[in-house]
C-alpha cells in the first residue's frame, strides 16, 4: 500500500499501518504548522504499525535536545496506553522541523538519535524514525550512524 492511496495522501489513525518512511512522513506533512516554523512531531503507532490516534506538535522548541524531553514524554504516554482506549503503543516516530540556524552537526544529530532510542526503549518503545527536516531537505540520523532502518518488511 502506498501513502497516496490513503485518504489525504496519508494513513489514517487506528485504520491504515504506517508500514514505510513515506507513509510516516505523509503523517508528519499533515501535522506541520504553516507557515513552516521550528517544531517537534511525534506520534506512537500499535503493534499493527497503526497510529494511536494522537499526535504531539510542541512549537516552543530553544534547541535540538529538546527532542529528548518530546520522546521521554511519548516513551511515558506510550508505557501507559496499556491503560488507556488508545490502543497499546509499541513504536514512535519523530520528526524535527529546523527552519531557524540553530545548526547541528551530523554527530550531534545520531548522539541524541543514540539517546532517543535509548530513552524510548526504557519504556518498551522502538523508536522507528526522526526525521530531521531544514530547508536543505530531510535526513535520518539513523541513516548517518549506519543503522538499518527499523520500518517492517
Amino acid at each position: 500500500m502506498s501513502c497516496s492511496s490513503f485518504a489525504h495522501g496519508a494513513p489514517r489513525a487506528r485504520r491504515d499501518p504506517i508500514v514505510t518512511a513515506s507513509d510516516a512522513l505523509a503523517v508528519v506533512e499533515l501535522a506541520r504548522h504553516r507557515p513552516p516554523r521550528d517544531e517537534i512531531i511525534a506520534f506512537l503507532l500499535d503493534d499493527a504499525m497503526r497510529g494511536t490516534g494522537t499526535i504531539l506538535s510542541v512549537h516552543r522548541v530553544h534547541a535540538p535536545a529538546d527532542v529528548l524531553t518530546v520522546a521521554e514524554l511519548m516513551g511515558e504516554a506510550g508505557a501507559g496506553s496499556a491503560d488507556t482506549d488508545i490502543g497499546v503503543a509499541s513504536s514512535l516516530v519523530v520528526a524535527s522541523v529546523r527552519l531557524r540556524s540553530q545548526e547541528m552537526s551530523f554527530l550531534d544529530d545520531v548522539d541524541l538519535w543514540q539517546q532517543m532510542s535509548d530513552l524510548t526503549e526504557q519504556y518498551g518503545i522502538i523508536l522507528l524514525e526522526w526525521f530531521v527536516i531544514t530547508p536543505a531537505g530531510i535526513s535520518c540520523p539513523r541513516d548517518i550512524l549506519g543503522e538499518p532502518d527499523r520500518w517492517p518488511r
